[in-house]
């Protein structure tokens, strides 16, 4: 995990990462593969009718640790909570209740935890910085209702951010 220099204009690594995370994502989806399509935040929130089956990769909180202070700035530990949500039709199983909606939602998580867990984004991607490598954090069933089953796993992201004492800064 290494630190960011973070001047007052940088893009939120936090984002950064989880457009790293979908881009790497991105394979699962097409046809012959296990998703209809990979999207992101702005995705996400644009879509009106997902045709299932979608992965989704929202960043969906984060956490700091305090203050590290001393003269060449100070430094913090951020915690980043990332979800990818699988959403899956379940046509024939509206109450989520047959082992076939189970079953293909099996069949969903194996390539996305596969492709995640341990996976470190870095400067390949575009970021200024590296986080440690992603872990599973937690997994829930968010919803089942009418045909459909949404699934959440929580992955977390830790890096450093670093800024420079306010009178460095031009």
């Amino acid at each position: 995990m290494t630190r960011l220099e973070t001047p007052h204009t940088a893009p939120d690594p936090g984002l950064l990462i989880c457009d790293a995370l979908t881009a790497h994502l991105a394979p699962l989806a097409g046809p012959g593969r296990p998703f209809r399509r990979v999207i992101g935040l702005l995705d996400a929130a644009a879509e009106t009718a997902l045709k299932p089956p979608v992965l989704a990769v929202v960043p969906a909180a984060f956490s700091a640790g305090p203050n590290r202070t001393g003269r060449a700035g100070t430094l913090q530990e951020v915690t980043l909570t990332i979800a990818t949500t699988i959403l899956i039709a379940a046509p024939d199983d509206p109450g989520g209740r047959k082992t076939r909606a189970r079953g293909r939602l099996a069949e969903l998580l194996g390539p996305a935890r596969g492709r995640l867990l341990g996976w470190c984004p870095g400067a390949e991607e575009g970021l200024p910085v590296r986080p440690a490598p992603l872990a599973l954090l937690s997994g829930r069933l968010l919803e089942i209702e009418a045909g459909r089953v949404v699934w959440q796993d929580e992955w977390t992201a830790r890096y450093w951010i670093h800024a420079q004492p306010p009178e460095d800064i031009p």
